[in-house]
């Protein structure tokens, strides 16, 4: 059985290939699949989720090997993680956020020319439940408030950075 999810990623791809898009379809966890694919483009914007933060070192790695890429955009997406002023040790998602780091390190280092897209949170997944994971609402009896509380924070639509992001790397 397809959940709606699936359904409805199914959908958004065909309009893609529709509207004349070439989709390349790859396996983070082979390889020599994924060089094959990255010798077919020069730039790669990885929008993995967050379960998949780590497996950016994997495209990184196919990457610099595929010898084609001039512009690489990891899934960067958020907070400036060089720039917080807030305590990552008192966040949740404090290990989404070291890994963040980590593949940041690994871009750096990779000689591949990038691109890190600093866009604030996302509003559809920070909004809903104020910042605590898991919520689809706002919390009724408390609200956790990382830091001494005078951290700003900025939220975006996703549909905007997207926007944004492919726009700004089509006039490099």
């Amino acid at each position: 059985m397809v959940d709606m999810h699936t359904k409805a990623k199914a959908q958004h791809l065909k309009s893609f290939r529709d509207s004349g898009v070439t989709v390349l379809e790859g396996d983070l966890n082979d390889h020599e699949n994924l060089v094959n694919v990255l010798r077919q483009v020069d730039v790669v914007i990885a929008t993995v989720s967050e379960s998949g933060i780590s497996e950016q070192v994997n495209i990184l790695k196919a990457a610099k090997e595929a010898c084609t890429i001039k512009r690489f955009l990891p899934s960067e997406f958020a907070i400036d993680l060089d720039k917080a002023t807030i305590d990552f040790e008192e966040v949740a998602e404090s290990v989404e956020f070291a890994m963040k780091q980590t593949i940041r390190r690994e871009v750096e280092k990779s000689g591949i020319p990038y691109t890190f897209v600093v866009s604030g949170g996302f509003a559809g997944y920070w909004s809903a439940g104020l910042g605590n994971d898991n919520l689809s609402s706002p919390p009724r009896d408390n609200v956790t408030i990382w830091g001494d509380g005078t951290a700003k924070g900025i939220v975006n639509n996703e549909e905007d950075i997207a926007t944004f992001t492919v726009i700004a790397e089509g006039h490099r």
